[in-house]
């Protein structure tokens, strides 16, 4: 018997902002735009009137930081479990396996279970005659997440919880179009959806066997 069992970590070459870096990065580039703009210095004559009325953050949202990526990535594990079973005689030998590989994935709500089964039976019936019988099933379960959404569109000064501790169903994305007043649009929030049938779930089932049939003409 064999068993291992494992760590998984996502790699992660692209590193999000928080709220503290996502402010700074849009109020600079505010500044560059009032700044390349004369019809905007014309009706903000002042760059922090411009980016204190287009912006699209409140003084209440600095203080507000989820860490989005950390919600849709976490360390996953793998456990692996072997049996077999090795025996037999002059005339007869068996081989038996069961195996279970179960992995809980990195991405969020992923995951993968196989179990498979093996069994080998060789029989020497005379000197002339054998047969040998080989069957093996293999079951595949895969359980992918639908719908998450792409992390840019969700700010970090949003949070998924209401005020009294549950999931919203939808979290606010503030925008505005070439700095113009600000709207908010309305995008999901994948951490209320885990309770429904929001996965795509894949059974895949393969099952093989086979008989052999030996018989020596002239035997030795």
């Amino acid at each position: 018997m064999r068993m291992q069992y494992g760590a998984m970590q996502p790699v992660r070459d692209i590193r999000f902002m928080n709220t503290t870096e996502l402010i700074s990065f849009m109020d600079k580039q505010m500044q560059r735009y009032w700044e390349q703009t004369p019809s905007i210095q014309a009706q903000f004559p002042n760059v922090a009137d411009f980016i204190q009325q287009r912006r699209v953050y409140s003084d209440a949202d600095k203080a507000n930081n989820f860490n989005w990526e950390d919600a849709i990535y976490s360390n996953g594990n793998f456990r692996n479990t072997e049996l077999s079973i090795n025996s037999g005689t002059e005339k007869t030998k068996f081989y038996g396996s069961v195996a279970w590989y179960k992995e809980n994935g990195a991405l969020y709500d992923n995951s993968f279970d196989r179990k498979s089964i093996r069994l080998n039976i060789d029989q020497q019936v005379s000197k002339q005659f054998a047969v040998a019988f080989n069957v093996s099933s293999i079951l595949d379960k895969t359980i992918k997440r639908n719908g998450i959404p792409e992390l840019y569109m969700i700010q970090p000064f949003q949070s998924p919880y209401k005020a009294d501790g549950t999931y919203a169903d939808s979290i606010p994305v503030k925008q505005s179009s070439n700095y113009g007043p600000m709207f908010t649009t309305w995008t999901q929030n994948f951490l209320a959806e885990k309770g429904y049938d929001n996965t795509a779930l894949t059974n895949v089932q393969n099952h093989l066997g086979s008989v052999r049939l030996k018989y020596d003409i002239f035997p030795g």
